[in-house]
């Protein structure tokens, strides 16, 4: 009678054992499921931003050497600008093409971290290319724009402008870095809970 009591209390055991596991790997699934819509949603946003900057960057080149030809500057420094601009739209097409893209996701979320841990290292060796290159051009500007004016006054405002425009570009600049590295290293830490599970 024992015997059948404690079988009968294991098979109860057992049953509740199994719709707990159940349960468990139900919610392993729907964190799964979970992570991966944040880090398809947050990596959406990354694409979403680069497209609009690669547009951005497009409009401005031809924008840009027309203003400035406008202006009376050197070809020398249109083409600067030019160029600058140039190699800043490649880098932003070479980021979404091979590191950003959501399709890449679908590659395997592992290899995704991997490429948002590019993506992120090639971000701060980009500042710290362009932000000497950046000051290198401030000053070429104000160099031509004195060089090409008789009025040094309107030279003297133009480059007022000209630096004070640099500076809220900068900012802007910064902002949209910390935000696209923090985007970045949320994915690859929402990455890192789904290894966990």
């Amino acid at each position: 009678m024992e015997t059948e009591i404690n079988a009968s209390e294991l098979n109860d055991l057992r049953r509740m054992n199994d719709l707990l596991q159940s349960k468990l790997d139900k919610q392993a699934i729907v964190n799964k499921d979970l992570i991966e819509r944040i880090v398809r949603e947050k990596s959406g946003t990354l694409n979403k931003e680069t497209s609009i900057l690669i547009v951005f960057t497009i409009l401005t080149l031809p924008f840009c050497y027309w203003v400035f030809y406008s202006l009376g500057f050197s070809l020398g420094f249109r083409i600067a600008t030019i160029a600058i601009l140039a190699v800043s739209l490649l880098m932003s097409i070479y980021q979404q093409v091979t590191l950003i893209r959501k399709r890449k996701l679908d590659e395997g979320i592992l290899l995704y971290a991997e490429k948002m841990q590019k993506y992120r290292r090639q971000n701060h060796w980009w500042i710290a290319i362009m932000a000497p290159v950046l000051l290198l051009w401030i000053g070429y500007f104000v160099y031509d724009n004195f060089s090409r004016s008789g009025d040094v006054h309107q030279a003297i405002a133009l480059s007022i402008a000209g630096i004070v425009g640099g500076i809220v570009g900068a900012i802007l600049g910064a902002v949209q870095f910390k935000r696209q590295q923090r985007m970045a290293k949320e994915i690859i830490e929402q990455i890192e809970l789904l290894k966990k599970e």
